[in-house]
């Protein structure tokens, strides 16, 4: 997982063209203005999504962790908290759905506030809990960068 501020974004940017692709999606100076909807960079491998979901009581909330995608999440408008915790250390509830890649999990885990240009990439083995209102659930604006794990090279530490 990856915690930062907008404006350390291009500290990452090293990682992989398409994860720096990810992270310009975030910066982008008109994210206010463009509808609600997807953008593809590589159809089915990368792309980028902007919604504008309710947020919900931390307990009307589950974790989510996804097996073939990275997500990479910032909120625009409103305000949002998103959970995490390591995938070990969360309770599955149900089976991995393959067609959504998706599987919803229970457990405690750290909350990170991802407004005010703060930002979070989520890895196959990081579970998140997006959504969670920081008070009153209300309409937020956030977009949300997938990119398959395939396309973010691994190495292995020296």
């Amino acid at each position: 997982m990856i915690y930062a501020h907008i404006d350390d974004a291009r500290n990452y940017s090293g990682l992989d063209e398409v994860f720096a692709w990810a992270v310009r999606q975030l910066a982008r100076a008109d994210l206010k203005e463009l509808p609600v909807g997807t953008t593809e960079l590589i159809p089915g491998k990368a792309w980028f999504s902007i919604d504008e979901p309710e947020t919900k009581p931390l307990e009307r909330t589950l974790f989510e962790a996804h097996r073939e995608f990275v997500d990479v999440q910032m909120t625009l408008a409103g305000d949002e908290l998103i959970g995490y915790a390591p995938l070990a250390q969360v309770t599955p509830l149900g089976e991995y759905d393959e067609k959504r890649d998706v599987q919803f999990f229970k457990g405690e885990g750290l909350t990170l506030d991802c407004t005010g240009g703060m930002f979070a990439v989520f890895f196959p083995e990081d579970a998140h809990r997006p959504c969670v209102a920081p008070g009153t659930p209300r309409r937020i604006r956030k977009i949300v960068a997938k990119i398959h794990r395939s396309l973010i090279p691994h190495r292995e530490l020296p």
